[in-house]
């Protein structure tokens, strides 16, 4: 009763979680509509137990789908009593608010780690502890540990990592190549990064989008700030605002070396795949856009504030969850099917093929998973990125003022300082509204 009731909570508090739109994203962050169903069966319906999976969008189209469709079949082959698996492809939105109604609820999604405790509080989660324990421990000691150990609560293990986004920086090499920028010399720092956004202006190219406004992009600036810890005490954040000033001062830095559009605008994406944008933000989720596109281009990760420093943007995880049905039969299934699309092999496809990074030390470490740029400059970007929150246990998702603050700080001409101060005072808001 009292996670039914939560749930009829937090699906009227959805509206301000949802700032974030993940996947990756989100990111997680996967765009889209409720428009994607798949299936496969063997038998159909009548052929065994059917599970619903919701899924993030892009994970029944293109490659993703190519997958998931192939290991379902794989695993209904090897289970006489399963006859189908639905995929229904949902955005983040809809994944979100979906899984907070309590009603019509799948087998089991795919969903952020950021909404982890909200789920943990509102549905009846299937505790996968006992599946993990009984695995080979080749499945159990690959994990990264962090996340593994995130999901562990109160005894129970209520979700399994899946895998992870940050922050990527795409750059149009045609666009380079007119500045006379040689793409080897990377862009280790913002310095650099403005010195090359300065020559493709020259050269009457606009250089990037706008990073203000948006916590994905100005957050990611926010995420090289060395001495930044986060944390709570007495319902307060532990930042200190001295210590987003450096975020603030190169945002008024970038400002007159962008445009207004944002990186989400499909402008802006069109421009870029049009040689009239050098630099664009994106997610390791729409890399195939741009393969398709025909334009030229690499990948690195966000640069960093000083040379030596860590940078890489806020990096976000999303998970793979099971509900408990209260059916032995039909739980027994859904946890095998979570362990089989997180096993070694499993995820080492999915990085290969997709590059898309995972939650596995033991797959990001392979050799051929190294040879994929988009899996290994996603990992090193990981490396020097942060937590985007308190992943399960906390709702509150501190870096989301950002975007409001930073552009505050365009339209209002608010210094670095108090835009630092201005952002202190709303994640403290964030807070108290938690309790």
């Amino acid at each position: 009763m009292l996670k039914r009731i939560m749930s009829v909570i937090l699906v009227m508090c959805t509206a301000f979680s949802l700032m974030a739109g993940c996947g990756g994203n989100s990111a997680s962050q996967t765009g889209g509509t409720n428009a994607a169903e798949t299936s496969s069966s063997q038998g159909g319906s009548d052929g065994g137990i059917e599970l619903v999976f919701w899924v993030y969008s892009d994970w029944t189209g293109g490659r993703q789908g190519e997958l998931f469709q192939r290991w379902a079949q794989e695993y209904i082959d090897a289970n006489d009593n399963l006859g189908k698996i639905t995929m229904i492809g949902k955005n983040d939105n809809e994944l979100l608010t979906g899984l907070m109604a309590g009603v019509g609820l799948p087998d089991c999604f795919s969903a952020s780690f950021r909404d982890g405790k909200k789920y943990y509080q509102a549905i009846d989660l299937l505790d996968l502890m006992p599946m993990y324990e009984a695995a080979e421990p080749e499945y159990r000691d690959g994990w990264m540990k962090e996340a593994i150990e995130v999901v562990q609560i109160d005894g129970g293990m209520w979700a399994l990592p899946f895998m992870s986004y940050i922050p990527i920086i795409f750059r149009n090499l045609d666009v380079l190549e007119a500045a006379g920028i040689d793409p080897a010399e990377g862009t280790p720092t913002f310095d650099v990064f403005c010195e090359q956004l300065e020559k493709i202006q020259a050269v009457g190219i606009d250089g990037t989008h706008t990073w203000a406004g948006d916590w994905y992009t100005a957050g990611a600036i926010l995420a090289g700030e060395e001495s930044l810890t986060v944390g709570v005490e007495d319902g307060k954040t532990t930042v200190k605002a001295e210590q987003l000033e450096a975020t603030f001062e190169m945002l008024e830095r970038l400002k007159p070396l962008t445009n207004s559009m944002k990186r989400s605008d499909e402008v802006a994406i069109e421009a870029f795949k049009n040689n009239k944008l050098g630099f664009i933000i994106e997610g390791p989720w729409n890399i195939e856009g741009y393969e398709d596109s025909g334009v030229s281009f690499d990948i690195i990760p966000v640069p960093s504030l000083h040379e030596g420093q860590r940078n890489g943007g806020m990096r976000g995880w999303d998970a793979v969850y099971g509900r408990d049905t209260g059916d032995e039969e039909r739980n027994e299934l859904i946890a095998g099917w979570l362990k089989y699309i997180t096993d070694f092999e499993r995820q080492k496809e999915f990085t290969t093929y997709v590059g898309r990074p995972v939650l596995r030390d033991d797959v990001m470490n392979d050799s051929a998973v190294q040879e994929n740029d988009l899996a290994r400059i996603s990992a090193e970007a990981q490396h020097g990125g942060m937590n985007q929150m308190d992943f399960f246990r906390s709702t509150v998702f501190w870096p989301s003022p950002i975007a409001d603050v930073s552009m505050l700080m365009y339209t209002q001409n608010l210094s670095s300082q108090e835009a630092a101060e201005t952002m202190i005072e709303e994640i403290n808001a964030l807070y108290a509204e938690e309790g």
